[in-house]
C-alpha cells in the first residue's frame, strides 16, 4: 500500500528530534519550531532540504568532514516487510519492536520481519503514548515503552491496565531508553542518564558534568543520546562514551569542527527567516564489539567522488578509525545495527525502501 511520506503526525510535532529524516536530522529550537519541524525526504545534505512552508540549504562544508578511502559494501536482503514503516526500532530476543510512523503504534516483528503483535496506541489517554523514544522486552510476556510526551513509562502484558503507567518526574525530555541486564536506562536532552524502576521511580546515574560538560547547556543546545549496553553515544557531536563509575570518551567521529560543540551550542543555519539554531544528528547508530571496537553509522551523508552516500566506520577499542565504507545501493538510509548478529542491519527509508528490510552487510561481520 502506497503511503504519503508527508502524512506523519509524529514528524510535525514542534521540538521533536527528527531522528529518521533520511539525509539529515534537524531539530528546530527557535520560536518557529512548528514551521521547521517537518523535513521532507531530500536527495542530499548539501542540496535544498524541503520543508512544508519553505526551503533552506545546509552548508556543503558539513559533507566534506573527512578525506577517507571508503570502499563499497554489498548488501543482501534477508527479510522485508512492506507494510511497516519504522520511525524507531529496538532489537528483542525474538525479533524487533518498531514504532510505525504511519500507524503510530508500536508493532512487534519476528526474526523474519513478520508482524506478530502490537502494543498500545497513539493518544493522550491511559496506556497510550505520544512519542515513544524507547521500547524493549522485559520477559516473554511484558513489553515496556518509555514515552517522551509527557515523560512516562508503560508496561504492557497480560492484565495490564492504567496502574501499569507511571509518570516520570524529570527535568529534561527523555530521548532514548533501553533495557540493560534487567535495568531500564533512560537518557535525556540534558545529557543525563537515569535508571528507572517499573513503578516510575528514578535514580540519577550520570550528570552532564560526568561527560565533561558545563552544568547548564547553552541556549538551544540539546543532546540526543543513544544507549547501547554500557555505552552511550551523543549523536550530535558523534561521540561514543563508556558508562560506569567514571565515563570515558572513546570515539570521536571525524565531523566538521562546528558540529563537535553541539552539546553546548547548536549550529546556526540560514533560513528565509534569518539564521536559526539547529541540532544536527551526525551519527545514526553505533554498535560496541567488545575487544573488536565499535561500528558507527553516519547521520549526515558524505560526499564521495561527487556523490552523496551513507558512511559506516569501524573503530578499534581505543577509538582509532581503522576502516570506512559506503552502503552500496543505500545512499541516505536510516538504520540500526543488529546487536545479536554482527553484520546485519535493519534499514528503512520511505522514499527508497518499501517498508523495512533486514539486511546482511558484506564485510561487517567480525
Amino acid at each position: 500500500m502506497a503511503r504519503d511520506p508527508w502524512n506523519t503526525r509524529r514528524d510535525q510535532l514542534a521540538g521533536h528530534a527528527l531522528g529518521t529524516a533520511p539525509a539529515l536530522c534537524l531539530r528546530s529550537l527557535g520560536s518557529l519550531a512548528a514551521v521547521l519541524a517537518l523535513v521532507a525526504a531530500s536527495a542530499g545534505v548539501a542540496e535544498a532540504q524541503r520543508f512544508r512552508d519553505f526551503t533552506t540549504t545546509i552548508g556543503e562544508e558539513y559533507t566534506y568532514a573527512c578525506e577517507l578511502d571508503r570502499s563499497g559494501l554489498a548488501v543482501r536482503v534477508i527479510a522485508q516487510n512492506e507494510e511497516v514503516y519504522p520511525l524507531r526500532a529496538a532489537r528483542t530476543p525474538g525479533g524487533w519492536l518498531v514504532y510505525d510512523r504511519y500507524e503510530e503504534q508500536v508493532v512487534e516483528l519476528d526474526q523474519d520481519l513478520r508482524r506478530v503483535g502490537s502494543w498500545g496506541r497513539q493518544g493522550p489517554g491511559p496506556m497510550e503514548y505520544e512519542d515513544p523514544v524507547g521500547m524493549g522486552r522485559l520477559d516473554a510476556d511484558r513489553v515496556v515503552i518509555v514515552d517522551a510526551s509527557p515523560p512516562s513509562l508503560i508496561v504492557f502484558g497480560p492484565g495490564a491496565n492504567d496502574r501499569n503507567e507511571h509518570r516520570l518526574v524529570m527535568d529534561a525530555r527523555p530521548q532514548h531508553a533501553v533495557i540493560v541486564d534487567g535495568r531500564l536506562l533512560i537518557s535525556t536532552s540534558d545529557a543525563t542518564v537515569h535508571e528507572a524502576t517499573l513503578d516510575g521511580e528514578l535514580r540519577l546515574v550520570h550528570t552532564r558534568t560526568d561527560f565533561g560538560l558545563p552544568q547548564g547547556r547553552g541556549s538551544g543546545a540539546s543532546a540526543v543520546p543513544r544507549l547501547r549496553g554500557n555505552h552511550i553515544a551523543f549523536t550530535g557531536p558523534s561521540q561514543i562514551w563508556t558508562l560506569g563509575a567514571q565515563p570515558q570518551q572513546i570515539v570521536q567521529r571525524c565531523i566538521h569542527d562546528d558540529l563537535k560543540q553541539m552539546l553546548e551550542a547548536p549550529v546556526q543555519i540560514d533560513t528565509p527567516f534569518g539564521p536559526l539554531p539547529f541540532n544536527l544528528t551526525t551519527m545514526k547508530d553505533f554498535l560496541p564489539l567488545g575487544a573488536d571496537g565499535f561500528l558507527a553509522l553516519g547521520g549526515l551523508v558524505v560526499r564521495v567522488d561527487g556523490r552523496l552516500r551513507r558512511s559506516i566506520e569501524h573503530y578499534d577499542a581505543t577509538g582509532n578509525l581503522t576502516q570506512a565504507w559506503l552502503l552500496t545501493g543505500y545512499f541516505a538510509v536510516n538504520g540500526v545495527f543488529d546487536d545479536q548478529v554482527t553484520g546485519r542491519m535493519l534499514l528503512w527509508q520511505p522514499d527508497a525502501i518499501a517498508g523495512v528490510q533486514l539486511v546482511e552487510v558484506e564485510g561487517l561481520g567480525r
